[in-house]
This record gives structure tokens, sequence and C-alpha cells, in this order.
């Protein structure tokens, strides 16, 4: 019975660690000549006063893992701004939620706006189908509970999504620009490549 015993923690230690969405590997955030913004600026996600106040409240409770680093949460930040606008409740994306608030800002967007209903219907659907997402996080502060890797994933999508899809009057088309695009089609996240000129060290 203890052999059984040690072999199934042994299991649920190897499920814990590869069960969650991977990091991001070093490479992603190197060798960048210039950051996403560079090439194609995005209209924001949400209003500025919900970023500002999910951002002072929360920040400081999940700092960015360095490259590498398996997460064991999602972002506190993305998930206030998923909870505080209505697009997530009780760990799960509300996609008519999201919809109507994507409308106010991505929507507002005469160039932008075209690609909308479909990102919003293919990130929905590509996030609820990969189980790493629904993964239960475990808190980086003790007492509270961990935040969802859900809504970091579906932002990811969108962004990625409007940046591979960038209408030709908002792309730069600067030198750098389509490695950028590259990088995101081989699982690189959109954050990764708004780190910009400076890269990071090895």
């Amino acid at each position: 019975m203890v052999g059984y015993s040690f072999l199934f923690i042994c299991i649920l230690i190897v499920s814990t660690i590869y069960s969650q969405p991977p990091p991001d590997d070093k490479a992603c955030f190197q060798g960048n000549k210039v950051d996403a913004n560079g090439c194609c600026e995005l209209p924001r996600f949400v209003a500025r006063e919900i970023n500002t106040k999910c951002d002072e409240k929360y920040k400081p409770l999940s700092p960015r893992l360095p490259p590498g680093i398996q997460p064991y949460e999602g972002s506190c930040v993305i998930e206030c701004l998923f909870n505080t606008t209505g697009m997530f409740k009780d760990g799960k994306l509300l996609q008519d939620k999201i919809q109507q608030q994507l409308k106010k800002t991505i929507g507002a967007d005469k160039n932008f706006a075209p690609l909308l209903n479909g990102v919003v219907a293919d990130c929905y659907r590509y996030v609820m189908d990969n189980p790493a997402n629904s993964f239960k996080p475990l808190p980086m502060t003790p007492g509270r509970p961990g935040c969802s890797f859900i809504p970091q994933a579906y932002m990811n999508c969108i962004k990625s999504e409007l940046f591979e899809n960038c209408p030709k009057a908002n792309w730069t088309a600067a030198d750098g620009c389509d490695l950028l695009k590259q990088k995101l089609n081989v699982g690189c996240s959109y954050y990764s490549i708004m780190i910009g000129v400076k890269g990071l060290k090895s």
C-alpha cells in the first residue's frame, strides 16, 4: 500500500507540473528588433479606468514570472478585468458579455471592428477546449484563491489574433514585425513580443 501511495503522489506531482499552460520559452523574448506596438497598435481591451483599478489592486499579488518558469496561477490583474466587466463568472467565460464589452473597445475602431466577431468565437473555443487552462491555480499569496488561467489565455488569444490579422492601414511593416508574427505562430504569447528591442538576458 505504501508503494502505491508513493506512486500516486508522484503521478499527482507530475500531473500538476504538466497540466498547466506551458511557460514562454526564453527565445520568445529575445532577438526582437521592435515590439508589437511598433508593428500594429491594438485598440484597448477594456476601458482605461478599469485597467488602472485592477492593476493597482492586484499587480503586487501576481508578479510576472521570468521566461521558462512554470506558472501556478494566471494573472490576477487580467482576471479582475474580466470579473469587473462581467465577462468571467464562476470560472467560465461568458461569450455574450465578452461580445458586448469588446464592441465598446475593439469594435469602436473601424479598422478592427470587422475582425471582432470571428476572434471572439474562435478564441472562446480555443481557450475552453484546452484543459490546461482549466487547471486549478495555486495562489502566489497564501490565504486567497488562486487566479484562473482562463482570462489570461483568452486575452492572449484575442490580442494574438488581432495582431496576426492586423489591417493593412495599421500595419507598419517595420523591420522585425514578420518575425513577431512567426513567434506567435509557434506558440509565443502576445506579452512576449511586447518586450521590444532590449530583449531579455539568457
